[in-house]
């Protein structure tokens, strides 16, 4: 006749069964639990539990060590520190909770019980829910160019959803239908860029696409973005803000100061109040490919001189000028945006050193003359990591031509009078270039 099993391994079964239940949350058995389904008192249970630690067969979370004890965020305290709390622990233990270990679990999961889900797996296997994977930037792209998803990006982190039309209908197959609350970015030491997801999260996606994400997974050292890691880890909030947020910022700002001073906004759009209209391709190349870049310099230009406003310069400087022609000719043409913004500028400002306009003029006409060169010549694609340096260099250059501008109004009096003022990432610099 078997023996009955031991106080250990039934405690460890129900410690398991509790891990691997349905609903694939892997949560930790409340110490309080345990007591109630085995009709025992604390004292009863302790040293089982105690001796299950130190074999490594369970570990322990609690309420002091850890945010939520009910679910492995980060991984476990050091062994000793575990014995420590059990031994000096008071009921009621509801937030004490016991997870079996990787030891156990290698031993007792069944992989055919995942096949296809390759990151639900991970987190059977006992893997920290907050561990991060980290993956090729073109994983972003299905997304971003699919309109039947939600693709949310601040540079930082963003989320992916999938939208549906008014009769609620998403045009897209079920397997395609996914919700992944939040990705955010990582680097090596080179900079080099690559998204990463949190294990929770990646085994929400559908088997589908947690196939998709593993074949665009990277492996190497990565470290988390400063503010990824405050605003998802530790629950603070950012120090900075990204260079494209602050972009959206400027243009906003700048439309504030100029509306301040002649009625008129110098910009004809801007990112809205909370840059909910700033344009999705308006970020970090996903791929660093000579078309991709060239499409950024495309839509700098139109962020910067196409969005000019010639109706703000109407009145202030004469929007025509005469040309002589070759034969002799005048002709009446049109200035350019950068001209009209140049001529505004001398007009309205006394300055000793017109260094900083030139600048700013020059920033332009580059921006301009690198989106032109796409329509003047037939070029094959090429791919080459240069793309990423070279759009955060022109991606600066069109910043500091906003906040050049910017810096300009915000001594107006008018300004000073409306009371406009400029957010603090954008007054200390606090910005992020990578």
């Amino acid at each position: 006749m078997p023996s009955s099993p031991s106080l250990q391994d039934t405690c460890l079964t129900l410690v398991e069964i509790w891990y691997l239940r349905d609903g694939n949350e892997f949560n930790g058995l409340p110490l309080q639990t345990l007591c109630t389904t085995l009709e025992k008192n604390w004292i009863d249970l302790r040293s089982a539990v105690i001796a299950l630690v130190k074999q490594n067969d369970v570990n322990l979370l609690w309420e002091n060590i850890s945010e939520n004890p009910h679910i492995n965020r980060l991984g476990f305290p050091p062994k000793d520190q575990q014995i420590e709390y059990l031994l000096s622990a008071i009921p009621p233990l509801h937030h004490a909770c016991l997870y079996p270990s990787n030891k156990v679990l290698q031993k007792e999961v069944s992989i055919k019980e995942y096949i296809g889900c390759p990151y639900v797996l991970e987190m059977a296997y006992g893997a920290a829910q907050l561990d991060f994977k980290t993956f090729d930037l073109h994983v972003l792209e299905t997304y971003r160019n699919d309109p039947r998803y939600r693709y949310d990006c601040s540079d930082i982190g963003g989320s992916i959803s999938f939208t549906t039309d008014e009769s609620g209908e998403c045009g897209i197959a079920k397997s395609d239908q996914i919700f992944l609350k939040t990705f955010g970015f990582a680097y090596d030491d080179d900079k080099n860029r690559v998204v990463c997801v949190f294990l929770r999260y990646l085994s929400k996606l559908s088997p589908e696409h947690q196939q998709i994400w593993k074949a665009r997974e990277v492996h190497g050292s990565y470290k988390l973005h400063p503010d990824y890691y405050k605003t998802s880890i530790l629950g603070h909030w950012p120090d900075y803000v990204s260079l494209f947020d602050a972009f959206g910022m400027e243009l906003r700002l700048i439309n504030q100061m100029t509306i301040a001073v002649s009625g008129k906004p110098m910009f004809k759009l801007d990112f809205g109040e909370n840059g909910e209209n700033r344009p999705k391709k308006f970020a970090h190349l996903l791929r660093p490919t000579s078309e991709e870049f060239h499409a950024f310099a495309l839509l700098l230009d139109k962020l910067l001189s196409d969005n000019l406003s010639k109706d703000f310069f109407q009145g202030v400087i004469s929007l025509e000028e005469e040309v002589v022609r070759k034969d002799g000719k005048i002709e009446v043409r049109n200035k350019g945006t950068i001209t009209l913004l140049d001529e505004y500028i001398r007009k309205n400002i006394k300055a000793t050193d017109w260094e900083p306009l030139v600048d700013c003029i020059t920033a332009l006409k580059t921006i301009r003359k690198i989106r032109q060169r796409p329509a003047h010549a037939v070029d094959e694609d090429k791919f080459d990591l240069e793309f990423i340096k070279k759009q955060r260099n022109l991606a600066l250059q069109g910043y500091e031509v906003l906040s050049f501008i910017r810096n300009i109004f915000e001594r107006h009096p008018a300004v000073i009078r409306a009371g406009i003022k400029v957010p603090q990432p954008l007054a200390d610099e606090n910005i992020w270039l990578i």
